[in-house]
């Protein structure tokens, strides 16, 4: 979800639990290596998804 979408959804329904729903996958090498991704906004690691 998108921030604009996010702060109008946030609007209608205030502080209510919202679920969002998101996939990842990881891609591994021949030698079982884990591709990671490092985030620029809080410089933790995590895998690739969105």
């Amino acid at each position: 979800m998108t921030v604009k979408y996010t702060r109008w959804l946030r609007s209608y329904v205030g502080h209510q639990r919202i679920l969002q729903v998101r996939a990842s996958g990881f891609v591994r090498d021949e030698t079982g290596r884990i591709l990671l991704c490092r985030r620029a906004d809080v410089m933790l690691w995590g895998g690739p998804g969105g």
